[in-house]
């Protein structure tokens, strides 16, 4: 590596040095360039290591210099200033003569962007009224004393101002860059010296900086209740928390009445889904749940206000949290969702002769349920759940063993199988075969036709939704119907998968006329 751009000091910075990666390397051409790419990588990771093993950045000036720079600028010697001016940069000036800053180079060091861009950025979201930081803090010091922050100044200008005034689309990381300045020694006095010279009240900064955490905190309430995640198991006490802290900022009059019935209905449902705990657990906040839901359907119906709603629903919050104070931890919400996804798709499987149950549908058949049957299943005690689990795993076990006696055994001779019967003669059309006799041969027929799947309410109101959604979302959906409206899907549903299994019928019948006589 003797080329002379490898030695040169900003070798592996500028863009010459990084030459297309997608080259061959069997030509003269292509070897030079990666031998390029392999100096530019290496001179990169010398420079980062060679960054963190320096010594500090201006050791010859002291920290106690900054801060009487800070305090006590009026104090400082022509031998002090110019040492601080000595550092080269911007801080030194700023710490040494801060009156002969222009307003770029302020904005410069605040990380701000240039004067003519911050004035506009203030007048959008003041409406004209505010054009510079200094007004837009003296107005909220204004607020602030009279306890009206929320009602003088808009929510677009306090986020502005948090976001050191640049634009909310605006790509550049301005908090980032700004976090990391103040790791140079110096710089944090020099802010300090800025806001003080400029007439920036550090106690509205400080509200503004504490609206800007309720407001991302309440952003993150959305984002969670909106997510395809919302309809998973999660945390209780964390669902409850995000309550209180909605029913709190609501009171503070920082959440509209929409956006608080709204949230607040969202993280009902949640609360309601994240709750697979033992019975007891269920026991004590169900009715809490149910009274707290029934606030919000009273204000549908114009019974109630949204203040009522919320005031209602804190005094519901405070016994709940009393309730679950006593609660062993709460699940895993990976662990909750796994466990909810083997009760519903089996915990392993079953021989290919079979045909596959899971806990929820041995529960469903011997409780004679159709539709969904998750929410009546969550209502359960781990006990009874373990119980259909067991019956589950027995199953599951006895069909694996007849599939192994099946197969390891001669095969009987068998004359034509029994043509399906119908629901009223207790067997289902959906397999040929009598699945409780142990030994019976269960492979099936080549050219065999595959049963209909069977067609469910649930299914048919599934079909119809014009939007993609998760089958939790849609169980959600269905069991916000009313039991008409499902009576009315469970008979299209009923018409359908009788005219599946008519047809699948004719088929099987002419299957074991023709195609089962062409196989012996």
């Amino acid at each position: 590596m003797d080329d002379p751009r490898y030695s040169h000091p900003d070798f592996g910075t500028r863009e010459e040095d990084w030459p297309d990666p997608d080259i061959d390397s069997d030509t003269e051409e292509g070897r030079q360039k990666m031998e390029l790419l392999e100096a530019a990588h290496l001179a990169t990771i010398n420079r980062a290591i060679a960054k963190r093993t320096q010594q500090p950045l201006y050791p010859g000036i002291p920290e106690s210099l900054y801060d009487k720079a800070r305090d006590h600028q009026d104090q400082l010697t022509d031998e002090e200033r110019c040492l601080l001016l000595s550092r080269g940069d911007l801080v030194g000036k700023v710490l040494a003569y801060p009156d002969s800053l222009s307003d770029d180079e302020i904005h410069e060091c605040l990380h701000w962007p240039p004067p003519n861009v911050v004035r506009e950025n203030i007048q959008r979201a003041t409406g004209g009224t505010l054009s510079t930081p200094t007004e837009l803090h003296a107005k909220a010091t204004e607020a602030i004393e009279r306890g009206q922050l929320r009602t003088m100044i808009s929510e677009d200008a306090i986020l502005l101002a948090t976001s050191r005034y640049h634009a909310p689309n605006s790509k550049t990381n301005c908090v980032n860059a700004f976090m990391s300045s103040y790791h140079i020694p110096g710089y944090r006095q020099a802010t300090v010296l800025l806001y003080r010279r400029l007439g920036l009240d550090g106690i509205a900064f400080r509200e503004f900086v504490l609206y800007f955490a309720d407001w991302s905190k309440l952003s993150s309430i959305r984002s969670r209740v909106t997510s395809p995640s919302a309809s998973e198991p999660g945390y209780i006490r964390f669902t409850i928390l995000d309550m209180d802290f909605l029913t709190e900022q609501h009171k503070k009059g920082k959440v509209s009445n929409q956006d608080a019935i709204t949230l607040n209905w969202a993280l009902l449902k949640k609360l309601r889904i994240a709750i697979v705990h033992p019975p007891f657990v269920r026991a004590a906040v169900k009715q809490m749940i149910s009274n707290m839901e029934s606030l919000q359907e009273q204000h549908q119906l114009g019974n109630m206000t949204v203040q009522e709603v919320m005031t209602r629903t804190a005094d519901c919050l405070v016994s709940l949290r009393a309730d679950s104070a006593s609660l062993p931890p709460d699940p895993d919400p990976a662990i909750a969702a796994r466990r909810l996804d083997e009760d519903c798709g089996g915990s392993g499987p079953w021989p290919p002769t079979s045909a596959p149950r899971n806990p929820v549908s041995i529960f469903a058949r011997a409780n004679n349920l159709s539709g969904n049957a998750i929410p009546s299943w969550l209502d359960l005690s781990e006990d009874q759940k373990e119980a259909y689990r067991a019956q589950y795993e027995t199953a599951r076990r006895e069909a694996w063993v007849a599939h192994e006696t099946a197969t390891t055994e001669p095969a009987v001779q068998i004359g034509q199988p029994s043509p399906p019967r119908n629901r009223e003669q207790g067997q289902d059309l959906r397999w040929p075969y009598n699945l409780e006799i142990p030994g019976a041969p269960r492979e099936r027929l080549p050219g065999l036709p595959m049963p209909p799947m069977m067609v469910t309410g649930l299914r048919v109101f599934r079909d119809e939704l014009q939007e993609q959604v998760s089958f939790a979302d849609a169980c959600d959906r269905w069991d916000a119907l009313t039991d008409e409206q499902r009576v009315q899907y469970e008979a299209r549903a009923k018409v359908l998968d009788d005219a599946a299994n008519t047809a699948y019928s004719i088929t099987f019948s002419n299957f074991m006329k023709n195609g089962y006589e062409e196989n012996q």
